[in-house]
């Protein structure tokens, strides 16, 4: 089988007049031009290529695409993760999707929960976040909350989040007890 990148034009001509040497040298000078357009054409593939980026370029396809909850300070893996689920992230702008998309990229878990669904006031919603082994940093909170509100819809309001942590409390029977620690961040006097 033959190489696309390595081919010559001499290699589908099937008659003598590929040993020609002004064919040869046309073949060879083709390629050349050809090779060249292929790797300017390698470039351009950056959204397809994230696993391989390096992570300058990662940062400035941030930047590039406005890549909700992006931050330099975070670990590579979860940078890559954030750009490459821009796109899709902005077809779902505005719903609770993609607020849980900002949370599962930043933190590794968690959901936001409708105000329905846990007794809140109207057009509120909560964020139940799954603390990672790491911890959480302040930034990270600053992240997700900024995230947070350049995804959701406009008249929807975040009022709080509650982070989870499991505990083993008895390493035999395997039980886990869950900590929670709430962070107000639409406090009951303010508001509607």
């Amino acid at each position: 089988m033959i190489n696309v990148y390595d081919s010559r034009i001499t290699d589908i001509i099937n008659n003598e007049s590929k040993y020609n040497p002004e064919i040869q040298a046309l073949a060879y000078a083709l390629q050349i031009e050809k090779q060249h357009v292929l790797d300017l054409a390698a470039r351009t593939r950056t959204i397809a290529m994230i696993d391989q980026l390096p992570e300058r370029i990662l940062d400035v396809l941030a930047v590039e695409l406005r890549t909700p909850g992006y931050s330099e300070d975070y670990p590579i893996d979860i940078k890559r993760t954030l750009v490459r689920g821009t796109l899709t992230f902005y077809k779902k702008l505005g719903t609770p999707e993609a607020v849980n998309w900002v949370v599962r990229s930043i933190f590794g878990g968690g959901e936001a929960v409708e105000w329905f669904d846990y007794e809140g006031r109207p057009y509120f919603f909560k964020l139940e976040i799954n603390i990672p082994d790491s911890g959480i940093t302040a930034a990270q909170q600053t992240d997700v909350i900024l995230g947070v509100d350049a995804c959701k819809n406009v008249r929807s309001w975040l009022e709080l989040i509650d982070y989870y942590t499991h505990c083993p409390t008895d390493v035999k029977a395997g039980s886990y007890a869950s900590y929670v620690e709430r962070l107000d961040v639409w406090p009951e006097g303010k508001g509607a």
